[in-house]
């Protein structure tokens, strides 16, 4: 019988706008550049194209010419009312047994300027791999983890509030316009729900 070993963890405050959360999983190129110095997140190539593609329950955000080597794809699931993203990260050799890790990724508002973040992490494995797993990613990985967490929620805890007024997108960008583009999109149909709804009480 398959089963799944898997860890659920709760980040620390993030002292940063939620939407800078949002589009930093909605960028895959980030992982290359940001996490260049850790096990997992330290390879592959600084130049590809990055292409979006619509899904029935919301859109993919992948690198076209590099699969398999980095943070190389996300999945934006954007169903109403929970907006939340689905990564795979690839494990070299020494990450011990199983397939990728895929990590569910949920991010909560607090105010203005704070968010706090919720991982569920998953990795495919039976018997004594599964064993194995847990006992690697209990002694030695899921430190690892919250190091490159460390890593994203510094980074992002520095950017001035400000900061997209000073920005020059680019192509890599393509997966966070189109996060803007659905936030923007579903702000505009809470408002004309909760309109509606007035005029009927009215």
């Amino acid at each position: 019988m398959n089963s799944r070993e898997t860890r659920r963890s709760y980040a620390p405050l993030w002292p940063c706008n939620y939407r800078y959360a949002v589009e930093n999983l909605a960028d895959p190129m980030h992982g290359i550049y940001l996490h260049s110095d850790t096990f997992t997140l330290a390879h592959g190539a600084r130049q590809d194209t990055v292409d979006v593609e619509q899904t029935a329950r919301g859109f993919i955000v992948r690198r076209v010419q590099q699969q398999g080597i980095n943070f190389d794809w996300v999945e934006i699931i954007a169903r109403p009312p929970i907006l939340h993203a689905r990564v795979v990260i690839p494990y070299p050799k020494a990450g011990g047994p199983g397939p990728p890790m895929t990590v569910i990724c949920f991010v909560t508002p607090i105010d203005e300027g704070a968010c706090r973040i919720f991982f569920w992490r998953t990795r495919k494995l039976e018997g004594v791999a599964r064993e194995t797993w847990r006992f690697l990613f209990r002694t030695t990985f899921e430190g690892r983890h919250w190091a490159v967490l460390e890593q994203d929620r510094e980074m992002l805890g520095a950017m001035h509030p400000d900061a997209r007024d000073r920005e020059l997108l680019y192509q890599h960008d393509a997966g966070v316009v189109r996060m803007r583009r659905y936030l923007s999109q579903e702000a505009r149909r809470q408002i004309e729900a909760e309109d509606r709804i007035g005029a009927v009480s009215a």
